[in-house]
């Protein structure tokens, strides 16, 4: 019975150990990319209206659609993470206020308390 316990400490550990470096990916990833969100967001926005446009006019020529197809998802994956890092960027926004009114309520019972 110790060795189910002990097999299934350790497959929960590896799972823990998983999705802590996924948090920790997460949080390299909105430090290095936050910044930039708006700008991604921007290029993927008007990539897709170019490449939709691409497509278009190859489709009414009934010319190959192939390579309009690769960048129009290519574009939709730049403006996807634009998104994603621009809402990522806000909700840490949210939790900064949050942290720093902790800590000045903590410093004023100090101060109370003297």
């Amino acid at each position: 019975m110790e060795a189910v316990f002990g097999v299934l400490s350790t497959v929960l550990g590896a799972i823990a150990g998983f999705f802590r470096m996924i948090g920790d990916v997460h949080e390299l990833v909105i430090e290095l990319f936050g910044s930039f969100g708006v700008t991604f967001f921007l290029f993927g926005f008007f990539g897709l209206l170019m490449t939709f446009l691409w497509f278009l006019f190859r489709f009414l020529d009934k010319k190959r659609l192939a390579m309009p197809t690769v960048f129009f998802t290519i574009f939709f994956l730049i403006f996807l993470g634009g998104n994603l890092l621009m809402l990522s960027q806000a909700s840490q926004e949210e939790k900064a206020p949050a942290t720093e009114q902790s800590a000045e309520y903590s410093a004023g019972e100090d101060q109370a308390a003297v």
